[in-house]
């Protein structure tokens, strides 16, 4: 197995296995609470922002 031989070294096999990772795992579209899908990542963005911070603002509300 190449991971055992090369592992985390800083190599063109180590490279291509993490960003292939990453591509794989970011999300590409996300379901806002109005049921409506966003696909651009300036959406996206401003959706994850909205929703984290409706979660402090709930959090700080339940503490007072």
């Amino acid at each position: 197995m190449q991971w055992f031989a090369d592992g985390d070294r800083n190599t063109k096999f180590f490279h291509t296995y993490v960003n292939g990772k990453r591509r794989r795992l970011k999300s590409q579209r996300i379901q806002d609470d109005r049921g409506v899908w966003l696909d651009s990542e300036e959406d996206i963005a401003q959706e994850a922002i909205r929703f984290y911070t409706d979660q402090i603002i709930s959090i700080l509300v339940l503490r007072c």
